[in-house]
């Protein structure tokens, strides 16, 4: 007893330094009554005095609530079987059967290999844990949600792998997204019944809904440990799992996705957000892949934080990009994040892209304007133009990543700065095939600081200077009918183009112009 407790009292400060403080004291079992009665009793005898430091030190880590002391009868001690007579009530094959069914459970204990350099998921296993309180014999169900390649397979991997050894039964379900539409939901309801039943052989599922009886009937009576991983349809959810009802006492279910919603909707037990690394995080992780040590080296800091910048806290892009740069020289890491500045690298593109092709048509408009048009602009304004392009802003406004449209009959957006070119010169037809353009804003960052009052002799010679960059002919036109918001810093005609329609119109600005009226001759 002795020895036992001075290796809690190790391991217990060992998990203090890593960052696992023990708030309760640590259970010591022991089937001696006589042990038990002489480590908390404070009388000594004489024939126990041999022993007296011994229990002096036990009496000390009782007192303290380092351990306790709870009484475990010697029936439940199945290793007696090597050292002790059997008991009465009990049989050799009984324990036999206890031992070699507990080496089995740990023998056929599912493990994932989620590879090496997992920074960071430590705090992030932490804080899914205490989610999922373990403590309790009640039916939880959690849900993992954020952006696509943010690491939610990773920490459900990683949660999967430290728990599934305390279930008798298991299951883990990945890609279930891709698997439901190119094989359909009965393969999956399959192989959900596959791994919990130990099963090679697939289930012969005729329909969707006896799948889910099947499932209920086998999950009812069952401690489950499940996840299903990449979900992104209710039904998936319903056919799969249903109901906490569902499940036996003490289960556990994790689900990953990028639909919040979806989870909400599910009425999960709790939600569990994966955030992307912060820099310290990010700086550590693009370090082992680019340099195979845990800091850039010297020559390289400034380009570095440059790429970690480029890859926003996403463990996969960090990864790739920094595979991408290593052994490469300073002029070569210069040319790959200037040719990333305007072209994305193509295996980090094809994989966050994904979460861009999951869109329906109105996301992906709202996406691309809030991305290339109105980025860092007030959240009412914007949904206001969204609204008048009948988008449902209120709906549809997401924190996505950045796709511009492609070819000339797609745009929809055009913005410019004027302080930051050289020269424009617009040819009259240049937005002729534009039929769709919604958003156009020519501006100057220059103004931005300024209200037109303020405006100084220099500020104005300024302004003259970058008006005189752009050139209209008389005869410039583009169509505007599905126009809503038109702004024009220092818009240098007299008039509006003489084809301009401003009937589903929202806002017009027009600041330091040389507008004097709006459309030349009559409109009827």
């Amino acid at each position: 007893m002795s020895t036992a407790c001075s290796k809690i009292i190790w391991l217990r400060s060992l998990l203090e330094e890593l960052g696992f403080p023990q708030t309760t004291s640590t259970p010591l079992h022991a089937y001696n009554t006589s042990a038990i009665q002489i480590a908390t009793n404070l009388v000594f005898h004489e024939r126990t005095k041999h022993i007296e430091v011994d229990c002096h030190s036990i009496r000390d880590t009782l007192e303290s609530r380092v351990i306790s002391l709870p009484h475990i009868s010697s029936d439940l001690q199945v290793a007696d079987v090597f050292t002790k007579a059997l008991t009465r009530q009990r049989y050799e094959s009984n324990y036999i059967k206890e031992i070699t069914d507990c080496i089995f459970h740990r023998l056929i204990c599912q493990r994932f290999d989620i590879g090496a350099n997992l920074v960071g998921i430590d705090s992030r296993l932490k804080e899914l844990h205490l989610r999922l309180h373990m403590e309790s014999n009640d039916v939880r169900v959690v849900g993992i949600y954020g952006i696509g390649e943010i690491g939610k397979t990773t920490i459900a991997k990683a949660i999967y792998n430290k728990l599934s050894c305390d279930f008798e039964y298991m299951s883990f379900l990945e890609n279930i997204s891709e698997v439901f539409n190119t094989k359909g939901l009965s393969h999956l309801q399959a192989q959900l019944l596959s791994d919990i039943l130990r099963e090679e052989r697939s289930q012969n599922i005729k329909s969707d809904g006896i799948g889910a009886s099947m499932i209920k009937t086998i999950l009812l009576f069952k401690r489950v440990l499940s996840v299903l991983g990449d979900v992104d349809d209710q039904n998936q959810l319903e056919y799969l799992i249903g109901t906490h009802e569902w499940l036996g006492k003490g289960s556990r279910v994790i689900i990953t996705t990028r639909d919040k919603h979806l989870l909400t909707t599910a009425e999960v037990n709790d939600l569990y957000e994966v955030m992307g690394l912060n820099f310290g995080e990010a700086y550590d992780l693009f370090s082992l892949y680019a340099f195979k040590q845990n800091c850039p080296k010297l020559d390289f800091i400034n380009l570095s934080r440059r790429a970690i910048s480029y890859c926003k806290g996403l463990p996969y892009a960090l990864k790739g990009l920094g595979s991408l740069l290593f052994s490469k020289t300073i002029i070569e890491w210069e040319s790959e994040l200037y040719k990333l500045g305007r072209e994305p690298e193509a295996k980090i593109h094809k994989v966050l892209k994904r979460s861009y092709d999951g869109l329906d048509h109105t996301e992906k408009n709202i996406l691309l304007d809030v991305a290339c048009f109105f980025k860092g602009k007030n959240r009412d304004f914007v949904s206001r133009i969204l609204d008048g392009c009948d988008f449902y802003a209120a709906r549809g406004i997401k924190n996505l990543n950045d796709k511009a449209y492609e070819g000339m009959h797609g745009v929809e957006t055009i913005s410019l700065d004027l302080s930051k070119l050289k020269r424009v010169h617009f040819i009259s037809n240049v937005f002729a095939k534009m039929t769709r353009l919604r958003l156009l804003k020519v501006h100057s960052s220059f103004l931005l600081e300024f209200d037109a009052e303020d405006l100084t002799d220099e500020d104005h010679d300024v302004i003259i200077e970058n008006a005189s960059k752009m050139k209209l002919g008389l005869d410039f036109e583009f169509p505007s009918y599905e126009l809503r918001y038109h702004c024009w810093d220092e818009y240098p005609l007299e008039f509006l183009p003489s084809n301009f329609d401003g009937e589903n119109l929202i806002e017009l600005h027009l600041k330091c112009s040389n507008i004097k009226r709006l459309w030349q001759g009559e409109k009827p």
